[in-house]
């Protein structure tokens, strides 16, 4: 038992760890569903001010942003 409590500790940190993304640490997406256009959600990040249309409705990865801005 005294081993079990150090190997769930690791796993969590390590989840915790995977999930964080230093891409879009900042970006704080927000959908506006009145500009949706052909199926695609339309999302604006409240931080970099950058606009994306996603297939799926989900937001990116990536701080696009900062992708356009290099």
């Amino acid at each position: 038992m005294v081993l079990l409590a150090p190997i769930i500790i690791a796993l969590f940190f390590y989840i915790a760890w995977k999930m964080y993304s230093p891409g879009t640490r900042d970006c704080r997406w927000r959908m506006n569903r009145a500009l949706n256009r052909d199926g695609k959600t339309y999302l604006h990040c409240t931080h970099c001010g950058a606009e994306y249309l996603s297939e799926d409705g989900a937001p990116p990865k990536i701080c696009v942003g900062k992708a356009d801005a290099a």
